[in-house]
């Protein structure tokens, strides 16, 4: 009976200084990780609507010498986020006002306030190669109605933990490895990780820069998958500033990763 009753005290000994809970996610964490996605997302304090500008479904027309464009892109550049995907010959860089055709540029009249309302409307025209060329925007981006309580997720933003982690892998010894992204150039990583506070704790240096990084995140666990998060602390200047700050919060960036197992 004493055998017996051992086990349970002991794992109520363990329960209560919460070393079950972290063996557990111990175990959850073993093995390989690959990103699957990464967002930043913010609640509503109230009801209202912004113009999603990063999204790629704006409409409207373009017309080059009165002719339509055929399936224009409309969308910001996926390399960088100043430029304004009309085609693929015709990109509007926003903040000089200037318009890129066909790795030309020339000078467009753009109204700022309403592009960031959501809306290009604008004409230019100049010679290319002796001819004359006329180029006619009018375009729209979609507008989305949030109601308050409600999460609102962008596939955009930046990790404020640090380097992006491609790839990881965790083992039993509280070793980690991976690959981390700096712009374009992906690196490997080796290093430690810890779990404590109810954090997930990184220390790691990269191959190629030897890089050493100290990084953080909440975290946890559902569908196979492991979400690493943190707060984003708001800023006008991102890519959702032209919401107003009273009008949002619990702004957060999350990483999500599934198992790999190639």
């Amino acid at each position: 009976m004493k055998k017996a009753l051992l086990p349970l005290l002991l794992l109520a000994l363990l329960s209560s200084t919460g070393c079950v809970k972290e063996v557990l996610l111990s175990s959850r964490l073993n093995g390989d990780w690959r990103i699957y996605s990464s967002k930043t997302s913010f609640v509503a304090i109230k009801d209202f609507s912004f113009a999603n500008l990063y999204s790629s479904q704006w409409s409207g027309t373009v017309l080059i010498n009165g002719v339509t464009v055929e399936n224009p892109y409309l969308r910001f550049s996926y390399n960088n986020r100043s430029f304004f995907e009309i085609s693929r010959d015709i990109s509007i860089l926003i903040p000089q006002n200037t318009i890129f055709y066909r790795k030309n540029i020339y000078a467009i009249p753009l109204n700022q306030q309403d592009f960031y309302s959501g809306s290009i409307k604008t004409e230019c025209s100049f010679v290319y190669d002796n001819q004359p060329v006329t180029i006619k925007i009018d375009v729209k981006s979609p507008v989305v109605e949030m109601k308050r309580d409600c999460r609102y997720e962008f596939n955009l933003g930046e990790d404020p933990a640090g380097v992006p982690i491609r790839e990881i892998s965790f083992n039993h010894f509280h070793k980690t490895k991976g690959t981390v992204r700096y712009d374009d150039i992906i690196d490997n990583f080796s290093g430690s990780w810890d779990l404590s506070i109810g954090q997930l704790f990184l220390a790691f240096k990269s191959d190629i820069f030897n890089a050493k990084h100290l990084q953080k995140y909440r975290y946890s666990f559902g569908n196979d998958r492991m979400y690493l998060t943190n707060p984003v602390k708001y800023s006008k200047y991102a890519f959702y500033g032209t919401i107003p700050e009273e009008n949002i919060k619990e702004i957060t960036y999350t990483n999500v990763f599934e198992r790999k197992y190639d």
